[in-house]
């Protein structure tokens, strides 16, 4: 097998990372910057408002749901997605 010299690996030590959100200049800058600070923060801040960093900011409210809540909120994402089969054997 001939490794596929297009895919990179780039390891990271967040505890060294020390720029403020202002001076992120980078999408790797504002990914470590995200990783780094997302337990404190209360909200998005505005640089990082894209798709990818609001997906990630909302897995981490959900993560940090009590156990009850997240057990309800689990419950009720289930039955939304939920969908009987068309060939269900209790349909009339």
């Amino acid at each position: 097998m001939v490794p596929d010299e297009t895919i990179f690996t780039i390891f990271v030590e967040l505890n060294r990372f020390g720029k403020e959100l202002e001076e992120c200049e980078t999408m790797l800058d504002k990914w470590c910057f995200a990783l780094t600070h997302i337990s404190t923060l209360d909200r998005l801040p505005d640089e990082l408002r894209t798709e990818a960093f609001e997906r990630l900011f909302k897995a981490c409210e959900i993560a940090r749901f009590e156990p009850e809540v997240k057990l309800t909120y689990e419950k009720d994402l289930f039955s939304m997605n939920w969908k009987p089969h068309s060939n269900d054997s209790n349909q009339l």
